[in-house]
């Protein structure tokens, strides 16, 4: 198996793990919900709801999921149409 090959089974396997796995799917939904209330990702992933469902590797994976760093990318362009930058 090329090189490739095994990086892409290993992306693949693990988007298929973080889907399968409801915790980690909950806690998605509460950052991302959190971060539409303003509060900065920082203190999200330093919630014990977070900590107690999520061990430290699974959220380092958490703050790169595509439904976190889009839902980041739309509040920053809504801080800086706006000009408010309260939640950093």
């Amino acid at each position: 198996m090329s090189l490739p090959d095994r990086v892409q089974k290993i992306v693949k396997d693990f988007l298929e793990d973080l889907g399968d796995n409801v915790a980690e799917e909950r806690v998605i939904d509460y950052v991302v919900k959190e971060l539409k209330g303003n509060r900065r990702l920082k203190s999200i992933i330093e919630d014990p709801y977070v900590k107690n469902r999520l061990n430290d590797e699974q959220i380092k994976h958490l703050i790169e999921n595509p439904q976190i760093i889009e839902t980041v990318d739309n509040e920053l362009k809504k801080a800086f149409k706006s000009k408010k930058f309260d939640f950093f």
